[in-house]
Order: C-alpha cells, then sequence, then structure tokens
C-alpha cells in the first residue's frame, strides 16, 4: 500500500473499529478520503465480488 493515509488507516482499524466519520476525525481528514482508502482496500483484496460483499457490508454496517 503506497499511501501514507491508507496505511494510517489500517492501522486505526486495527487499534479500534469505528466509523468513517470517526477515523477521519482520528486522521484528521475527510470522510471522503476515508472512504476512498477503504473501498480502494476492498477493492484492491476482493476484485471481483466487492460490490455485492464487502463494499455493501461496510455500508451496511455503517464504516463507508
Amino acid at each position: 500500500m503506497s499511501s501514507e493515509t491508507a496505511r494510517k488507516l489500517l492501522v486505526a482499524i486495527n487499534d479500534e473499529p469505528g466509523t468513517s466519520s470517526e477515523f477521519a476525525d482520528r486522521l484528521e481528514t475527510s470522510i471522503q478520503t476515508v472512504s476512498y482508502h477503504l473501498i480502494r482496500s476492498v477493492n484492491h483484496r476482493h476484485p471481483r465480488n466487492h460490490k455485492k460483499s464487502l463494499y455493501g457490508s461496510l455500508i451496511f454496517n455503517g464504516h463507508v
């Protein structure tokens, strides 16, 4: 993962789960930036079914 923000986000998620808004506050960035990196991470790991499964799950659970 090349982005420093993406790395910080993954560390933050591992430290304490939360919503996009909470991560944006913790990382002092926008919700849009957090959402962008979450979607990129999901797409990278699961390119075929990301929209149906993981991304939908993130949205349903309030993480995006």
